[in-house]
């Protein structure tokens, strides 16, 4: 809370509380438009009070209350700092992370999944999962998670991730306590799929839902935009977000009152998703890693950030900030020398969010230009063409660099990462339905299933409470493989369930 907001805060606590009376409601409603027009006059953004006259007192306590959200000193400080004033930061002295690669199996590996797999049944880990997204980009009405995910059974990306946890409890005989951070748009949404089918087998008690906060967006000029004569347009604060948000909804106390040491952290758009990974964790604490992150080999022009160190520390850096020399720059075997291609799934400690959170080290220096439909001062509604606005937000690894201690563990793509982020073409439900069924058949050969059967099939899905990896698979399967043969013998999609 900001200092001006604590004043308000503290005045509003003084007002009397008798609204039933509509002069004093008219009288509280003025008094508190003049305060807020006079903050946001000090910081030039008194426009958004501009159709005030033609307002209903409905929509003028509303403007109100979005004005009293808007930080507008942190918004001019904002816009200066990544617009008037940005300078293109260039990274000097960069060089590869330090990578422990999860193939090929090393001795390190069993005392790393033991450390693992004991810190799980002592329930000192937590699962943590943003999941704020809208489906429009999908062409899907509704939150991201109810989108179908799966091949043959369809199964909703918030499914797929509660079968996921609800499968490592039965293995690991604990119950993780679920942080999902929603967004205002849809988190009411998001409970009630939840509540309808029963948390997937979970129980209530063990998830929290909270709110992602927000930050106006601004026109090139830096002034805030409005959505409609009543209403500031508004844009969430990315997945940086999660510490204040955390902090602010007392769940971080929670998480500190519970003794959990370690937060598992993922995309909720990627159905590789791996909410519990022992051999990952194992390795976290190994390395008294305080933040860790999963890589993938980062194919040419690939649109994701990569993994560096910088000054003796990891950080993440955007593909779009690396420069042209160092994005094309090769290894003497002709390899990305910047290949570490960051995946969103991470580890972190409770201690470090608690910690990046009262020192304040959230960077929201990225301001992303983009189109944004707004009222003009005449009232009309405007479609731009173009990206006309900065939207502000941090991300979750922002802090890095402020860790003591990290850790970046390489992974294989087809085992886990397959996004869906488009409609069509790259990354998009069809590719990932894809990738599910290439990766899903290897595990039936590595099972003892005959080329000939496996080779024929057009779609395979295995559920995570059939099988979590294909060890488990294989133990599953052995005494009954011959029937499952026979069941699977001229079929083109099978379901494991």
């Amino acid at each position: 809370m900001t200092h001006e907001h604590e004043e308000q805060a503290n005045q509003s606590e003084k007002e009397p509380h008798h609204f039933h009376h509509p002069h004093i409601l008219e009288k509280t409603l003025h008094h508190k438009y003049v305060e807020e027009r006079e903050r946001a006059e000090r910081h030039g953004q008194e426009h958004i009070f501009r159709f005030w006259n033609e307002l209903s007192d409905d929509e003028k306590s509303k403007l109100v209350e979005h004005s009293l959200k808007i930080d507008y000193a942190l918004i001019s400080k904002l816009y200066n700092a990544c617009v008037t004033s940005k300078k293109d930061e260039k990274y000097n002295n960069i060089d590869q992370p330090d990578l422990v690669s999860k193939y090929p199996y090393i001795p390190k590996h069993s005392e790393a999944l033991k450390l693992g797999e004991d810190a799980i049944k002592r329930n000192e880990l937590a699962i943590l999962l943003p999941a704020g997204g809208q489906g429009s980009r999908l062409g899907f009405n509704g939150p991201k998670g109810l989108f179908p995910c799966t091949p043959i059974s369809k199964k909703s990306l918030f499914q797929l991730f509660s079968e996921k946890i609800l499968a490592a409890q039965k293995k690991y005989k604990v119950k993780f306590d679920v942080y999902i951070m929603t967004s205002e748009d849809n988190n009411k949404a998001t409970i009630d799929f939840f509540e309808k089918n029963n948390y997937f087998g979970l129980e209530k008690k063990q998830f929290d839902f909270f709110i992602q906060g927000v930050l106006p967006s601004v026109d090139k000029a830096g002034k805030v935009l409005l959505k409609s004569k009543h209403e500031v347009f508004f844009n969430p604060n990315g997945t940086g977000g999660i510490y204040s948000g955390l902090a602010e909804s007392n769940l971080l106390s929670k998480m500190i009152l519970k003794e959990t040491k370690y937060i598992s952290y993922f995309n909720l758009d990627n159905p590789f998703m791996t909410p519990v990974d022992p051999l990952y964790l194992g390795y976290h604490i190994i390395f008294n890693s305080e933040i860790s992150a999963k890589s993938i080999e980062k194919k040419p022009g690939e649109p994701i950030g990569v993994i560096v160190k910088n000054k003796g520390r990891h950080r993440i850096i955007e593909y779009i900030n690396l420069t042209p020399e160092d994005s094309v720059k090769k290894t003497p075997t002709g390899e990305l020398f910047f290949k570490a291609g960051n995946i969103a799934i991470m580890i972190l400690n409770v201690s470090y969010i608690e910690r990046m959170h009262k020192l304040n080290l959230i960077d929201f220096s990225t301001a992303a230009l983009k189109k944004v439909q707004h009222i003009n001062n005449d009232g009309n509604l405007i479609l731009p063409e173009k990206p006309n606005a900065y939207k502000f937000e941090a991300f979750i690894f922002d802090p890095m660099p402020h860790a003591e201690k990290s850790f970046v563990f390489e992974v294989l793509r087809e085992e886990e990462f397959a996004p869906i982020k488009n409609a069509e073409g790259e990354d998009s439900p069809k590719t990932a339905y894809q990738m599910q069924t290439d990766l899903f058949k290897k595990w039936l050969l590595h099972a003892g299933f005959s080329p000939d059967v496996v080779v024929k099939l057009k779609h395979v899905e295995i559920s995570p409470l059939f099988a979590l990896d294909k060890e488990e698979f294989k133990e599953k399967i052995l005494k009954d493989l011959l029937q499952y043969e026979k069941e699977l013998k001229d079929k083109e999609e099978y379901y494991f369930g």
